[in-house]
């Protein structure tokens, strides 16, 4: 089975302040850990892979803790990910200040790390839960765009077409395929291409077409074909049902 990637963990603030064995305890814990000074060097800008979770230790009594802990949850670059912060001293008063700033959590020393590990492990599975509701939202939020303009379709190929133009811009695929087949057939009818409008009725072998999409190919050159079950042609292919 594969392997799941690691969490990227960044380690952000004074080296001083951190609780002894702290990396240690994260690298054996299964997370892949870096290092940076605050502020982090580097343009804000989106990063290609930003880190998972972000670990800021800090004395309380340093001045601008609230300012350290919004500019690192606000980050372009961090593209969200949440903050933990631990603090050399402070107790509840500083605790309750790094929240405030927008701290996903934040512990005041001495660190007992199976606590930390604890809230690390709840505070990234409400972050992959998060993610995911965002991502059905958006789906949904498609679908309803898709309906709308197939609807005001009148014509099956222009169906066809809105369906596989849509699709493929959403989901950044090189190819995209609609094709119509009877069941048991191993012949079918593509009667719409993503990267070729002007396909609108090509006869195809689908266990060779499906054959060749078998093969390895990287994310920007995925292939998807979908097969519409039909037993004779679709009514209305190719005619128009209708005036504008």
């Amino acid at each position: 089975m594969p392997e799941h990637p690691k969490h990227r963990i960044l380690l952000v603030g004074d080296a001083g302040a951190r609780p002894d064995g702290l990396e240690r305890f994260l690298v054996r814990g299964g997370f892949q850990v870096t290092e940076a000074a605050y502020p982090p060097p580097g343009p804000d800008r989106p990063e290609p892979q930003p880190p998972d979770l972000l670990i800021l230790t800090i004395a309380a009594k340093e001045a601008g803790l609230a300012e350290a802990v919004r500019d690192l949850a606000t980050a372009a670059r961090f593209a969200g990910a949440p903050v933990i912060v631990l603090l050399a001293d402070g107790g509840a008063a500083a605790v309750a200040d790094a929240l405030q700033a927008g701290a996903q959590d934040a512990m005041a020393g001495p660190v007992h790390f199976g606590e930390l590990r604890a809230r690390i492990d709840a505070d990234l599975r409400l972050r992959h839960d998060l993610s995911e509701a965002q991502d059905a939202l958006r789906a949904r939020d498609l679908l309803f765009d898709i309906f709308q303009e197939v609807s005001s379709a009148l014509r099956a190929d222009e169906i066809f077409q809105t369906l596989v133009r849509r699709v493929g811009h959403a989901f950044g695929l090189t190819h995209c395929s609609f094709v119509l087949t009877a069941p048991g057939e191993d012949k079918g009818r593509v009667v719409a291409v993503y990267e070729n409008p002007s396909i609108r009725d090509l006869r195809v072998e689908l266990t060779r077409r499906f054959r060749k999409r078998s093969a390895p190919s990287g994310p920007s050159s995925f292939r998807t074909c979908t097969s519409i079950p039909s037993s004779r042609p679709f009514a209305g292919a190719g005619r128009s049902s209708g005036s504008r």
